[in-house]
Formats: structure tokens, sequence, C-alpha cells
């Protein structure tokens, strides 16, 4: 295994956090990727993608989950609730909860939103090959939580 200096490690993360960032800006600035008659920014489809995926999601466990402040899932919540694509539900078993769920509208566009994003993703990744896209996965699932 070849060990890289101090001073070549940080700019090999360097240029990685540069082309993460590079990835995630080009995906999110799809001109062709919209949700029903909505442009999204990053913050609200990956709210959008943990809420449909998830049956009783709070503010408070999409802050907790993407490491905002409540504050900042609210704006981003309230947001989507005027376009009418998030609701919030009363919890059953805890009344002072609120539980966010995709609306019908939504939830009819999500589908063919998630295929769409997907198939973008995977031009994204068009110069990988099937074990290259599995090895660089596999090193991502490396990284550890440091927070």
């Amino acid at each position: 295994m070849v060990r890289l200096t101090v001073k070549k490690r940080e700019e090999a993360l360097r240029q990685l956090v540069a082309a993460l960032n590079n990835l995630a800006k080009n995906m999110h600035t799809n001109p062709g990727l919209t949700f029903g008659n909505f442009c999204l920014s990053r913050q609200q489809i990956a709210l959008v993608f943990l809420i449909a995926n998830n049956s009783s999601l709070t503010a408070r466990d999409l802050s907790q989950m993407i490491q905002v402040t409540p504050g900042a899932i609210t704006q981003f919540v309230n947001s989507l609730v005027k376009k009418g694509l998030v609701e919030r539900e009363v919890d059953r078993n805890d009344r002072r909860l609120m539980i966010l769920k995709l609306s019908p509208l939504a939830k009819r566009e999500f589908r063919c939103f998630e295929k769409e994003y997907f198939r973008a993703l995977n031009r994204a990744f068009g110069a990988f090959n099937d074990q290259e896209l599995g090895r660089f996965t596999a090193l991502i699932g490396k990284i550890k939580n440091t927070s």
C-alpha cells in the first residue's frame, strides 16, 4: 500500500471534495430534471427522497438525518408544503408530533422523478464500468461519520 504524504493526502482530499461538489451541482441543476412542474433544490430533493422512503418521519428526525438545524428543516419543509408536495399529519401515538408525508400529488410524481433521477445519475457515472462503480460505492461506504 502506498502512503501519501500529509500534504499530498490533503490535496487529494481537496480534489475529492471539489469533484463531489461538482457532481452534486451538476445533478441538481440539470434543467431536464424537474419534479412535476417544480424545480427543487438539492436539499428539497434529499427531503423528498427521505420522506418518500420513510413512513413516519418528523422534522426532528430529518434534522438529525441530514445534520442541519431544526430551523433549516422547517424552512425546507415549509417550502415543500407551499408547493403542495408535503403534508403534515398529527402522530396518532403522540399528538405533539407532526409526521411528514408526501402529498398525493407528490406520490404520483415521485416514481417518475425517481426513475429520471437515477437515469441522470447513471449518465453522470457513465465513465465507470460496472466493476468500477461497485468499487467506488464500496469505497464511499467506508467513509466514517465523524460527527
